[in-house]
């Protein structure tokens, strides 16, 4: 059972979605914490000065690794846009709510973590759409492309 949800998990490439989700959250809150921290970059600038490189980071190893998506690049990149212009704002928005208009603050030993939280709940959310919309709209076929004769 749990081999077959493994297979299945591969197969339609949620495993690779889910390794390249996890890096980027990874790399996501430790360049934030960087430019908080040891920066002293306010945590709305923070968000809106890391996710450039995620943003990159996300759509190149999805594109190539997760989706295996080797053409109409150019249509990809328009679509993925208008998504990121959405999450991005999104996370934007979440950040300035939680920590400007909520005044979230946590603290752990002489850090205030915050921030993080409200980051890495707005990160969950915005995987429960991503997903699909990455496979069934950002990098699917053309209609005048054939799957099976792709190499």
């Amino acid at each position: 059972m749990i081999k077959k949800f493994y297979n299945y998990l591969w197969k339609t490439r949620f495993a690779h979605y889910a390794i390249v989700g996890f890096s980027s959250v990874v790399i996501d809150l430790i360049s934030l914490f960087i430019l908080k921290q040891f920066l002293g970059v306010k945590p709305v600038l923070a968000v809106a000065i890391n996710q450039v490189f995620i943003i990159i980071f996300v759509f190149c190893l999805n594109k190539f690794w997760s989706f295996q998506s080797h053409h109409d690049t150019s249509s990809q990149v328009i679509r993925f846009s208008i998504l990121l212009a959405y999450n991005y704002f999104f996370a934007v928005i979440w950040m300035w709510f939680w920590i400007s208009i909520m005044g979230l603050h946590v603290y752990y030993l002489q850090f205030d973590i915050g921030y993080l939280l409200a980051r890495v709940v707005s990160i969950i959310i915005a995987v429960s759409w991503n997903f699909f919309l990455y496979k069934f709209w950002v990098y699917r076929l053309p209609k005048n492309i054939d799957s099976n004769n792709l190499a």
